[in-house]
């Protein structure tokens, strides 16, 4: 995947969905990927193809993983990405941590919800309150530049508390039905991209392998 980092400015958002819940978000010159899931198997029946390969991504900012579950989290599937000693990878739970480990990624680390880290001079992280259902840790992001906060709901079940990060800055804009940026799943639940900004220019693609 080529990137023109003088054409993209610190406000630009672009959206490549890959399966499920696994999503290149590129916020001007920073790309970071959503709970990684590059190969397929025989008893994940998504419907879909997996619609981007390892060797498309660009550098990497950040890797993210919202929970466990086999469909959401596949570090291992990143096995020909050659950033891996310096990507930070930001998950959930200690489990995930470690097969993020075993797949090669040296910068890993566990957030709490409330948590804050700062990915680069553009770009800061926090981590949002999700749910914990029987005893499976969730964690959904919030990515902000200087002028547009994007939400990340891996597993967003608990839509109140997602709703409530739109009270700290004005919602111009939030996609819904047809003109939403929606995650969907053969299970039909619901996981949403919302981008909380002034001038909403966001381009979203769903590429071919």
């Amino acid at each position: 995947m080529e990137r023109d980092h003088n054409a993209r400015s610190s406000s630009s958002l672009a959206v490549t969905r890959v399966i499920n819940a696994c999503v290149l978000l590129e916020l001007g010159d920073d790309a970071v990927l959503t709970d990684p899931y590059f190969t397929s198997h025989w008893f994940m029946r998504f419907r879909e193809p997996i619609g981007l390969g390892v060797s498309q991504l660009p550098r990497l900012s950040a890797i993210l993983g919202g929970h466990s579950v086999f469909d959401h989290w596949r570090p291992s599937s990143l096995g020909g990405y050659p950033y891996k000693q310096t990507t930070p990878v930001f998950v959930a739970t200690k489990s995930m941590a470690a097969s993020a480990r075993s797949a090669g990624f040296e910068k890993v680390e566990i957030l709490e919800w409330g948590e804050r880290r700062r990915i680069s001079g553009a770009l800061e992280l926090e981590v949002a309150p999700a749910q914990t259902v029987a005893g499976l840790k969730v964690n959904n992001y919030v990515l902000s530049t200087r002028d547009m906060r994007v939400f990340f709901g891996s597993e967003a079940r608990d839509l109140d508390r997602a709703r409530a990060l739109r009270s700290r800055g004005p919602l111009l804009e939030r996609w819904t039905t047809s003109r939403n940026l929606r995650i969907g799943s053969a299970h039909r639940r619901q996981r949403w991209l919302w981008c909380v900004r002034d001038q909403p220019r966001v381009r979203s693609r769903r590429s071919a392998a």
